[in-house]
């Protein structure tokens, strides 16, 4: 009767170690600290960089697109002196200034 106890004994701790190892790198594969579920929320965090990313090349193009206006080479003088005269009053001595607004 030992014998059929010890024999069973045997055949069982072998298999119970295994579903012990087996249930431990299964709980790391899932939920551990390189597991899937780090895996998405990594994923989540790059897809808001990205977000965060194309909204400050927009900015970024915006403000290229003023410091270019306000380059010498593009710059014309023309609007840039209507514009201070409108906005500023400016006006020379011998000017009559009419406004129409």
């Amino acid at each position: 009767m030992l014998n059929k106890v010890s024999f069973k004994l045997n055949n069982i701790i072998p298999t119970l170690l295994f579903v012990v190892v087996l249930l431990y790198f299964s709980y790391h594969a899932i939920s551990g600290e390189r597991g899937l579920l780090a895996l998405i929320q990594l994923s989540q965090k790059i897809e808001q960089a990205r977000l965060e990313l194309d909204i400050v090349h927009a900015q970024r193009l915006k403000y290229e697109r003023n410091v270019k206006l306000l380059r010498d080479d593009s710059l014309d003088l023309d609007l840039l002196d209507e514009q201070a005269r409108r906005l500023l009053g400016y006006a020379e001595k011998d000017e009559k200034v009419y406004n129409l607004e």
